[in-house]
């Protein structure tokens, strides 16, 4: 059996969508370990503590709504697990690394799949919470940062 590592750093939700198929197909070789930053896990954007945060972010949350809906392709797909995969069964799903911000619009979508992950069969979870955003690997971030956060996925690799 071939083993891979999955690493999604901004198309998280996504990469957990897959994972989820890859284990109802079975006839596909599965994930070692799989690192989420910050995934959007819920594009239909429903979670009511979102608008709490929405004022004290940039990205506006009716956009986001808007490009959710098309990102699904048809109206009530948005809650499919296939494009929000926190309506998805979250059992033996491998290693999972999930690292996410306090201060970030998908926080308490991300905070509600941590604690799905963590009572999940077959799968464990490390989780960190930075502070108010989560550094991205690839723009924005000094050097440092960068180098830092990739010490600590190296560690879990």
């Amino acid at each position: 059996m071939m083993n891979f590592i999955c690493l999604a750093i901004l198309r998280g939700g996504l990469a957990l969508a897959f994972l989820q198929i890859l284990k109802i197909r079975k006839d596909l070789p599965f994930q070692k370990k799989t690192a989420l930053m910050s995934p959007w896990v819920d594009v239909s954007m429903t979670n009511e503590e979102i608008e709490n945060l929405q004022k004290k972010i940039l990205l506006p949350l009716n956009g986001l709504i808007i490009t959710g809906k098309q990102f699904s392709g048809r109206t009530g797909c948005e809650k499919s697990y296939e494009f929000s995969p926190i309506y998805g069964n979250m059992d033996n799903l491998g290693e999972i690394f999930l690292i996410f911000g306090t201060n970030e619009i998908l926080y308490p979508d991300c905070l509600k799949l941590s604690d799905m992950l963590e009572v999940a069969i077959g799968t464990s979870v490390e989780i960190k919470i930075r502070g108010k955003f989560v550094p991205r690997l690839d723009f924005g971030t000094s050097q440092g940062i960068r180098r830092k956060l990739l010490i600590k996925s190296e560690k879990f690799f």
